[in-house]
């Protein structure tokens, strides 16, 4: 039986998707989410649907029962929140028999790495290792989903977008690359304790992909660096809080100091064919224009 956390986001649904071409016969698909009453989830996806809340550890046995593999998808949150919410549902996945968790961890999890994401990832790595379970390390690249939508809205609206990243390049993959990723390892017959650093085809920088957003919708868009100072008197103005105000500062340090600035061909090990092409992601991609 295979369990996904975070079914109802964007990410869980991919995968449920992907699971239903690929799945084994005979193969189990139980989606956990906090809400099931809501999740809305296709039929023809899902075999049942579990209420799994990683604050409630109540609700974790019960979800997780009778699952042998179970991706566990982050959540958001603050730091401190999401390294106890993480470890909440490594322990529980344990304790119900759970035999190998599939992770979705972050392509940056060096400890000298000033980002605050790199160490949330780190840290619950090391948490599922020492579980006890099997794993699967599913070290993500950025999404350029959510880069892209963002850069366009913002350049549409405001002029050129400005960020800290200087001309840092980054791997930039698709969710739903990242998603058939996570279906395959999910279902593949690998014993487990594997990492994955999953990177798309090519280094982008902010640049190049503001360029390559720009011709997409085909309007001319601009990126303009800007200092850590500026970055963060813009984040200020934005009305984002402290935490997630240092957070963006940091992991604009990270880029710039090269931390993702990485191409690997670990996903076409894991799916067996090359990630999409940005360019042609970007071309299919409902941006606004």
């Amino acid at each position: 039986m295979i369990g996904i956390t975070g079914a109802t986001g964007q990410l869980g649904r991919e995968v449920l998707s992907y699971l239903g071409k690929f799945k084994p016969g005979g193969e189990r698909i139980v989606a956990c989410t906090r809400h099931p009453e809501t999740a809305h989830l296709p039929a023809n996806f899902v075999d049942e649907i579990r209420r799994a809340d990683f604050a409630d550890t109540r609700t974790l046995a019960d979800a997780f029962a009778g699952v042998t593999t179970l991706l566990m998808i982050s959540v958001e949150g603050n730091d401190e929140d999401r390294i106890r919410l993480h470890s909440n549902a490594v322990d529980a996945a344990h304790r119900a028999g759970v035999e190998r968790i599939v992770y979705t961890s972050f392509f940056d999890i060096d400890p000298a790495s000033p980002s605050a994401v790199a160490r949330v990832h780190r840290l619950t790595e090391e948490c599922v290792m020492a579980s006890g379970c099997s794993w699967t390390l599913l070290r993500n690249g950025p999404y350029i989903d959510n880069v892209a939508r963002r850069i366009a809205e913002t350049s549409l609206t405001d002029g050129p977008f400005r960020m800290a990243a200087g001309t840092a390049r980054l791997p930039f993959i698709a969710r739903s690359d990242l998603a058939e990723a996570a279906a395959c390892a999910l279902t593949s017959r690998e014993p487990g304790n594997h990492a994955y650093r999953l990177s798309g085809p090519e280094l982008l920088s902010y640049d190049e992909l503001a360029a390559l957003i720009g011709n997409a919708i085909g309007k001319p868009l601009a990126y303009l660096p800007v200092s850590d100072d500026e970055y963060r008197q813009q984040l200020r103005e934005e009305g984002l809080p402290p935490e997630l105000e240092a957070r963006r500062i940091a992991y604009s340090q990270a880029m710039r100091a090269g931390f993702m600035t990485a191409l690997t061909d670990d996903f076409a090990r894991l799916v067996g064919r090359a990630p999409l092409r940005i360019a042609d992601v970007l071309r299919t991609m409902a941006l606004p224009d």
